[in-house]
């Protein structure tokens, strides 16, 4: 059997037309979604990456890298500290005299100084010496008594300037030559030559706790009998004991108060009279003595070094090997240099180099060599 092809008729063409038509749009369509979705793609993943990738970081917010060599230069280390300063207080006591009398002449008052070998006040004429010794005086002296009672009579005239040295170099013993110093004193004090007779007479008499005090509370009134206590003294702040750090580099230094200083001695005591007497009337010192007793835990004090010193500041790292005399080293580009260690501040180390032209130092991984050369010059007088 043979199969023939039909031809197509006329409504036969129509149909096969509108078919093939359909398939080509049904064809774009499907192109056109393609198309669609990866645009869709690519937006959400430009969405995705700008949230999600970082923003490259600007030059000038990167880390630096690590530096191996620091550039130094000179500044002014002084040292400054401030620290615990306690006060030693000697509080009033009362001023008696045993003697009886009108009072003819007063040349003190309350508040006024009463220095050791002077005459605060007369009694019917007769100047009453006022007399510090470290042994309190307790009972008439004259030719022949011993005791340590003359010993300390005997010390505090020689320091008050007159020549007490015994020919027989018995300290103890009242001789001629503490027997001329005493009619000297008197003398000096107003005493005529007849009533000076060099003799220690308690109703002539005032003895002090100290070889200066403030006069204070004077019941002294003139023209009236003689009371036997006749003041007292004030309270007096006679030293401060500063606490000194373990770590102070050697050299001369200061201490301060309000703007006040003095020369601070090597076992931190401080006994200027000018200098106490100002750190009296501060406010801080008021403040420490009127509050309890328990709750007291010294003074602020500034203390730092009389010169300054003009020191290197390299950073603490940096510097190796040092020695009990504060002497050490630094490395500047490869090489040690000897340095002197005269304190820290904040991180860095306040160094002088034997080298005056030395302007950077190694500083981290670069410091590599151990080998230290010491110090020559003046490091002990530090």
């Amino acid at each position: 059997m043979v199969l023939t092809k039909r031809p197509l008729t006329k409504q036969r063409m129509v149909h096969r037309r509108a078919f093939d038509g359909a398939a080509s749009a049904t064809r774009n369509n499907h192109v056109a979604l393609a198309v669609l979705a990866c645009v869709c793609c690519l937006i959400i993943g430009l969405v995705i990456g700008y949230f999600t990738i970082p923003s490259p970081v600007p030059q000038e917010l990167r880390p630096a890298q690590l530096s191996t060599s620091m550039r130094v230069a000179q500044e002014s280390f002084d040292d400054e500290r401030t620290v615990k300063a306690e006060p030693n207080v000697t509080y009033g006591q009362k001023i008696t005299w045993r003697g009886s009398g009108t009072v003819t002449a007063i040349n003190v008052v309350s508040g006024g100084e009463i220095a050791s070998g002077s005459a605060p006040f007369q009694v019917d004429g007769i100047p009453i010496i006022a007399l510090y010794t470290a042994v309190p005086l307790y009972r008439d002296l004259s030719m022949g008594t011993q005791g340590q009672d003359v010993c300390a009579l005997r010390d505090e005239l020689s320091r008050i300037g007159y020549s007490v040295q015994p020919s027989s170099g018995d300290w103890s013993t009242f001789d001629w030559s503490l027997r001329e110093a005493v009619r000297d004193l008197q003398i000096s004090n107003g005493l005529t030559n007849d009533a000076a007779d060099g003799e220690i007479n308690l109703v002539r008499i005032v003895w002090i706790p100290q070889t200066a005090i403030t006069f204070a509370d004077s019941a002294l009134v003139w023209g009236q009998d003689a009371p036997q206590d006749i003041g007292s003294s004030a309270t007096v702040l006679s030293s401060l004991s500063v606490s000194l750090p373990t770590d102070l580099v050697r050299g001369a230094r200061v201490v301060s108060v309000g703007g006040t200083e003095t020369t601070l001695t090597d076992d931190g005591v401080v006994s200027d009279p000018v200098f106490l007497s100002s750190v009296q009337q501060s406010q801080i010192f008021l403040q420490w003595l009127v509050a309890d007793e328990s709750q007291r835990k010294g003074i602020d004090v500034t203390i730092r070094l009389r010169d300054p010193v003009e020191a290197l500041k390299v950073p603490a790292g940096s510097v190796f090997s040092l020695r009990d005399d504060h002497t050490g080293c630094v490395q500047s580009e490869g090489k040690s240099e000897a340095v002197i260690l005269y304190g820290s501040l904040n991180g860095y180390a306040m160094v002088v180099p034997q080298r005056n032209d030395l302007h950077s130092v190694d500083v981290g991984s670069a410091i590599k060599g151990r080998n230290c050369p010491a110090y020559s010059g003046d490091a002990e007088d530090m």
